[in-house]
C-alpha cells in the first residue's frame, strides 16, 4: 500500500505499559511507527534506551562526529532517547521501523549490560531471529490484559541476548579466521529444525566437535548447543504467539522427547513457561466439563466452584409453614 511522504508522522502503532513487576526491566513503549523525510518529533528522555529494528528506509544516526546509515534489516540502538541531532531520515520515503523505548537511570541495567553505554548501528546476518521477536514484543505491548508489562520485560531479556550475539557476529564477520564459523552459524540458522546434535554440524563440516565449540564461545560467547536451543525457542515463541500452536505440536518439530522436557528448554532460555506467550483466548483450561443431573450428589468442593445444582422440575415446590 503506498503513502503519501507528508512530513512529520505518517503513521503510528504505539503502546505504553505500567511498570512491570519488581525485578523486571520497565519497557516504556513499544510501537511501529512510518517517519517522514522530516520528522523531528522525537521524544527526549535521558533515563530511557532506544531500540530500534529498521523494517524499510534508511535511517541516520549521529555518533560523535561521524553519521552512521540504519538501512532497512538494521538494528538501532542509542544509551538514551534520541535528541533531535541524533537521528534523521535519509530516505525519501521515510523509514518504517518498530521501536523499544525501555526505561533506565544508570549503566547497571540489564540493557546497558548487554549492549553498552555506545551508539550502536549494525546488520544482522541473513536467517537472524531479530525480527519475529521486536514483532512478539509489539503482539504482546498491544494486549489488555494486566500481566503485558511483566510479558512484555520478561520478552526483552532474550531479545537482549540474541542483539548482543548478532551483533557480535557482525563484528566477528570482518575479522579474518572466522569463515567456518560463519558457515557453521548460518547453518544452523537455517537448518534448525533438522539439527538434533552439534555433532551432526561438526561432522558435515569436516571439523572436529571441541573446534567448533572453541570458535562459537570466541565469535559467539556460547556454546554451539547453547546458540542452537536459543534459535529453537525463538521459532517456538513465535509460533505459539503468531500461530497459536500447542506446546506438543511444537515440542515433537523442534526433536524433543515430550512436552515436558521442551517446557524446561523453554523456561531455561525464554525465563518463563510456554502458555504464558500463548494468546489469551488459546488459554483454556484442561479440566474437562462433566454436566452432573439434578438430584446428584454434589461435593462441597465442587458447591463451592459451581454454585448450587439446578433444582428438579419434577420435584414439588419447597412449602413455607409458618408457625404461631
Amino acid at each position: 500500500m503506498q503513502h503519501d511522504v507528508k512530513p512529520g508522522l505518517i503513521s503510528k502503532q504505539s503502546h505504553v505499559l505500567n511498570k512491570p513487576s519488581s525485578g523486571l526491566p520497565w519497557v516504556l513503549r513499544v510501537a511501529r511507527e512510518h517517519w517522514g523525510r522530516n520528522f523531528v518529533n522525537v521524544r527526549r528522555g535521558h533515563e530511557s534506551c532506544f531500540i530500534a529494528y529498521i523494517q524499510e528506509g534508511t535511517l541516520t544516526v549521529g555518533r560523535g562526529n561521524e553519521r552512521l546509515d540504519a538501512r532497512s534489516g538494521s538494528v538501532v540502538y542509542l544509551p538514551r532517547e534520541p535528541r533531535l541531532r541524533d537521528v534523521g531520515v535519509a530516505s525519501a520515503q521515510g523509514v518504517r521501523l518498530i521501536i523499544i523505548v525501555v526505561r533506565e537511570g544508570d549503566s547497571s541495567g540489564p540493557v546497558a549490560a548487554a549492549l553498552g553505554n555506545a551508539v550502536r548501528v549494525f546488520t544482522p546476518g541473513d536467517g537472524s531471529s531479530i525480527e519475529p521477536l521486536f514483532y512478539c514484543l509489539l503482539q504482546a505491548a498491544g494486549k489488555s490484559y494486566p500481566a503485558a508489562s511483566d510479558i512484555a520485560a520478561r520478552l526483552l531479556l532474550p531479545t537482549l541476548q540474541i542483539i548482543r550475539e548478532e551483533q557480535a557476529q557482525a563484528e566477528a564477520s570482518e575479522k579474518p579466521g572466522c569463515r567456518l564459523f560463519n558457515r557453521c552459524r548460518e547453518h544452523i540458522l537455517h537448518q534448525y529444525l533438522a539439527i538434533h546434535h552439534v555433532a551432526d554440524v561438526a561432522r558435515q563440516f569436516g571439523t572436529p566437535h571441541a573446534r567448533l565449540c572453541r570458535l562459537f564461545r570466541q565469535h559467539e560467547g556460547c556454546a554451539p548447543h547453547r546458540f542452537l536451543l536459543q534459535r529453537k525457542m525463538t521459532h517456538a515463541l513465535y509460533e505459539l504467539q503468531q500461530r497459536g500452536r500447542s506446546v506438543g505440536e511444537i515440542a515433537y518439530e523442534l526433536g524433543f522427547a515430550d512436552p515436558y522436557s521442551f517446557s524446561k528448554a523453554f523456561k531455561r532460555v525464554m525465563g518463563h513457561n510456554p502458555s504464558m506467550a500463548k494468546p489469551v483466548h488459546h488459554r483454556v483450561s484442561s479440566r474437562p466439563h462433566v454436566a452432573r443431573s439434578p438430584g446428584a450428589p454434589v461435593s462441597p468442593a465442587r458447591r463451592r466452584r459451581d454454585g448450587p445444582a439446578p433444582r428438579d422440575p419434577r420435584s414439588p415446590s419447597p412449602v413455607w409453614t409458618a408457625f404461631s
